[in-house]
């Protein structure tokens, strides 16, 4: 996949890091770049097997921009290596009776 990235570069050497990217990974900073030409507000899911660099993409490409950014994953583990917080924690939605965390638990 081959993308101009001349609009993405906030910090130096971040094209030639792309270019290191396998060509799946490298649709992960293709579509920072659509975000930031279209300032919009952006949901990005990041999906692949164990191993298949998901954490290293993210971070090391989210580390290169400078926008403020809100890093959320499901599991304490991945969102301390993303340098985020977890997904129930950053909306503040807590496991207390009755809360909406706790009737989608019941629910399932």
């Amino acid at each position: 996949m081959s993308h101009s990235w001349e609009f993405l570069v906030y910090h130096v050497g971040f094209d030639k890091h792309v270019e290191t990217l396998t060509p799946s990974q490298q649709t992960f900073p293709f579509l920072i770049h659509q975000w930031l030409l279209n300032r919009q507000h952006a949901v990005i899911l990041v999906a692949g097997g164990p191993g298949s660099g998901k954490i290293f993409t993210v971070t090391s490409c989210l580390d290169r921009i400078s926008v403020p950014q809100l890093r959320m994953a499901p599991t304490t583990r991945v969102a301390q290596r993303i340098g985020g917080q977890t997904i129930h924690s950053a909306l503040k939605l807590g496991w207390t009776p009755g809360s909406v965390l706790q009737t989608l638990e019941k629910k399932l």
